[in-house]
């Protein structure tokens, strides 16, 4: 296993701290948003989804010394 550098670390601290946002952007859907700040919630939801993604990519590029 690799060494964990400054730079996988703060990727990782930074999909931890998005996690921790879906959930509590799940929470307010789940426990029920007016109907015209639903979509708003949903795609926030979906770009903090995109965001992690990101992260884990960049952090497998590094990994490869890319």
């Amino acid at each position: 296993m690799a060494a964990e550098t400054y730079e996988t670390r703060a990727l990782k601290m930074l999909a931890e701290a998005l996690v921790k946002e879906q959930d509590r952007c799940a929470k307010i859907i789940l426990n029920g948003v007016p109907v015209d700040e639903y979509k708003g919630h949903v795609e926030f939801l979906r770009g903090l989804t995109f965001a992690r993604k990101l992260c884990g990519e960049i952090e497998t590029d590094i990994r490869k010394g890319k």
